[in-house]
C-alpha cells in the first residue's frame, strides 16, 4: 500500500500530529510507501489550485521523522509525485483550503481519502452545528443585521464566520461592546463596519461559564481517544491554544459520551473518520458543542504526550478499517 498525506508544513508547530500519523503509517507492516506533499512549496501553488496537469513536487519517507527534519528539507530533496499512484491520501491541511479543490481531489483520484472531501465540506461549515441543536447552546444563522439584533434583545452572543478556523474572526457581544481578537469597540461602531462588509455568521448564546474552558476531545473510528481542557488565558474568553489559552489532560463527562455517541455514526455516514469535538459548559453546567472540525484536526499529538499512549497509531489503524471498506 502506498499512503500519501497532503499538509502546509509553514502552518505547523512541533506539536502537529502529521508527523507521528505519517510515522504510524511508515511503520505499518502494510505500507510499502509514505510520501507528504506540503502545499508551503510555491511550486506546488497550481496543485492546490486544483490543477492537476502538472506533478507536485514531494518527499518520500526513508525513516521516520520529526517537525524540524521536514522543516530543513531543501528543493533537491523533492521529486514529482504522481498523486494517482498512492492507494490511500490522508488530509492534514487546513483552511484555507478550497472546496474546489477538494471535489476535483476526489475526482481525480481513485484513492480512498480520509477524511471523505465531500463529507468536509458538508461537516466543516459552522453552520453544520445547526443539526444538532438538542445538543448546543441556542444557535441562529445571522443573515443580516436585523437578525443579529433580534438575537441581541434575547441574550449576548458569539458571532462566528462559518468557514474561519482557530478562533480567527470569532467576536463576542456583550454589554453593548464587540470584541474579538483584533477589536474592542462599542456595538454601534462595529455594525458600521459590518455594513461596509456584510457576511452570515452563526450566532451562539454567550455562555456565562466560559471561564471553565472548553474541552477538545479526539473521536476516531467512533470512540474516544482522549480529551485535553483548553483554559483562556488571563482576562480573555477565548480557549483556543492559538489565541493564547493554554491546555490540560481531561476526561469525558457522561454528557460528552452521549453527545459522541449520537453524531459520531452521522458522520460516519459522510466519511468522517476522525474529528475533534470542542464543547463548553452551558448556563445548567452541561457540556454542549460549540465547535466540530473533521477537516486538519488537532490535539492529537499534545494528548499522545500527556497520555503516553499512541494514539496516531490507533487512528492510523481506524483508516485502514476504513480503507478496506471502501476500496
Amino acid at each position: 500500500m502506498k499512503v500519501l498525506f497532503l499538509t502546509d508544513h509553514a502552518t505547523h508547530s512541533v506539536a502537529n500530529s502529521l508527523y507521528t500519523l505519517a510515522n504510524a503509517a511508515y511503520d505499518h507492516d502494510i505500507v510499502d510507501e509514505v510520501a507528504i506533499i506540503s502545499r508551503s512549496y510555491v511550486q506546488n501553488e497550481i496543485f492546490f489550485d486544483a490543477d492537476f496537469s502538472q506533478h507536485p513536487l514531494g518527499w518520500r519517507m526513508s525513516g521516520p521523522i520529526n517537525y524540524e527534519m521536514f522543516r530543513s528539507l531543501h528543493g533537491d530533496d523533492l521529486e514529482a509525485m504522481r498523486v494517482a499512484e498512492y492507494d490511500m491520501i490522508v488530509l492534514r491541511i487546513p483552511r484555507p483550503i478550497s472546496d474546489d479543490f477538494l471535489i476535483s481531489l476526489q475526482q481525480y483520484s481513485s484513492a480512498v481519502i480520509v477524511n471523505n472531501p465531500l463529507g468536509i465540506i458538508k461537516t466543516s461549515s459552522k453552520e453544520y452545528l445547526l443539526s444538532f441543536k438538542n445538543f448546543t447552546p441556542p444557535l441562529r444563522l445571522c443573515q443580516s443585521e436585523a437578525d443579529i439584533l433580534e438575537e441581541l434583545d434575547r441574550y449576548d452572543i458569539v458571532l462566528k464566520p462559518l468557514r474561519e478556523y482557530g478562533g480567527k474572526g470569532i467576536l463576542r457581544i456583550k454589554d453593548g461592546r464587540a470584541s474579538s481578537s483584533d477589536i474592542d469597540t462599542t456595538i454601534e461602531e462595529w455594525l458600521q463596519l459590518y455594513r461596509a462588509d456584510p457576511q452570515v455568521y452563526l450566532s451562539m448564546k454567550y455562555l456565562k461559564n466560559v471561564k471553565e474552558g472548553d474541552k477538545r476531545i479526539v473521536v476516531s473510528g467512533g470512540r474516544i481517544l482522549g480529551v485535553s481542557l483548553r483554559l483562556p488565558a488571563e482576562g480573555q474568553w477565548l480557549c483556543n491554544v492559538a489565541q493564547g489559552g493554554t491546555g490540560v489532560q481531561s476526561a469525558p463527562t457522561a454528557r460528552e459520551h452521549e453527545i459522541v455517541a449520537h453524531i459520531a455514526p452521522i458522520l460516519r455516514q459522510e466519511g468522517i473518520v476522525l474529528f475533534g469535538l470542542d464543547t463548553l459548559v452551558d448556563d445548567d453546567g452541561q457540556r454542549v458543542i460549540s465547535e466540530i472540525n473533521t477537516l486538519s484536526i488537532g490535539g492529537i499529538a499534545p494528548l499522545e504526550e500527556m497520555t503516553d499512549q499512541p494514539l496516531s497509531t490507533t487512528i492510523f489503524n481506524d483508516f485502514l478499517d476504513y480503507y478496506y471498506l471502501h476500496s
